[in-house]
C-alpha cells in the first residue's frame, strides 16, 4: 500500500510574530486599508491587525510593512523562503536594507561629484600650465644656445630661431558651443561612472560615503520604485 507523503508547512514562531507585531504597533503613520483606518488608533488595535496578517498572508504583510523591519526581524521569514512570493519580497527587502557600495553612492547628491569634476578640471588646467611653462623654458634654452653660437662665429641660424620662437602660437580650430557642450557631457558621464565604480580614490573618501546612513533613505526609495516597476512589468 502506497504511503502518502506528509506536507509540512513552515511558519513563523508565535514569539517572533508577537515581537514584530509589538514593535510595529508603536510606529506611527503606517499604511492601513481605508476600511480599517477607524480601528487603528490604539497600539493594541494595530498589533492585533499585524498578528492576524502574519498568520493569514505573510506576502501581503511583507509588501505593506517589510520596509519597516530590521535585519534580525527579516531573518525570521527565512523559514518560509520556499514560497516564491515570500522569497521575492525577502530578496527585495534585503537589497534595500544592505545596498551595495555602488548603490549607496547613487544616493550622493549630484552636486558632490559634479563639484569634484570641476576640481578635476582645475587640476588639469594647472597641469597644462605647468607643461606650457616647461616648454617655454626649453625654448629659452634653445635661444640661449643660438645666441652663444652667434657670438662665437657671427652667423645666426635662422631656421632654428624660427623653430624656437616663443611668440609663434600654433593655430588650433576653435570649438563651437555645441562641441564644447558635447565634450562637457562626455566628461561629466566619465566622471560619474568613475565615481560610482569607486575609482576616484584621489578625491573621494568612499568608506565615508558607503557608511553614510542618511543615504539609505535615498536608496530605499529608489529600490521600492524599481521593485514596483518590475512587479507590474511581470504582470
Amino acid at each position: 500500500m502506497e504511503q502518502k507523503k506528509e506536507t509540512v508547512t513552515t511558519t513563523m514562531s508565535d514569539e517572533a510574530k508577537e515581537r514584530i507585531s509589538e514593535r510595529l504597533s508603536c510606529l506611527e503613520n503606517l499604511y492601513f486599508p481605508r476600511a480599517l483606518e477607524s480601528t487603528v488608533t490604539l497600539p493594541s488595535q494595530r498589533k492585533a491587525i499585524f498578528r492576524d496578517l502574519l498568520s493569514r498572508d505573510v506576502a501581503l504583510f511583507l509588501e505593506r510593512y517589510g520596509s519597516k523591519l530590521t535585519c534580525s526581524e527579516l531573518s525570521e521569514f527565512d523559514s518560509m523562503k520556499d514560497d516564491y512570493e515570500i522569497n521575492w519580497h525577502i530578496k527585495r527587502l534585503r537589497s534595500i536594507i544592505s545596498p551595495t557600495g555602488e548603490q549607496q553612492r547613487m544616493g550622493v547628491p549630484e552636486r558632490d561629484w559634479v563639484g569634484n569634476e570641476r576640481f578635476q578640471e582645475e587640476e588639469e588646467e594647472e597641469e597644462e600650465e605647468e607643461e606650457e611653462e616647461e616648454e617655454e623654458k626649453e625654448e629659452e634654452v634653445v635661444l640661449d644656445e643660438e645666441r652663444r653660437r652667434i657670438s662665437s662665429n657671427g652667423q645666426p641660424v635662422e631656421r632654428h630661431l624660427n623653430e624656437a620662437d616663443p611668440t609663434k602660437v600654433s593655430e588650433e580650430p576653435t570649438l563651437s558651443a555645441e562641441e564644447l557642450e558635447d565634450r562637457m557631457n562626455q566628461f561629466t558621464y566619465i566622471m560619474q561612472q568613475k565615481f560610482l565604480l569607486g575609482e576616484d580614490h584621489e578625491h573621494q573618501d568612499y568608506s565615508k560615503i558607503d557608511n553614510d546612513e542618511t543615504l539609505d533613505d535615498h536608496w530605499q526609495r529608489e529600490a521600492n520604485i524599481d521593485a514596483e516597476e518590475r512587479y507590474f512589468a511581470d504582470d
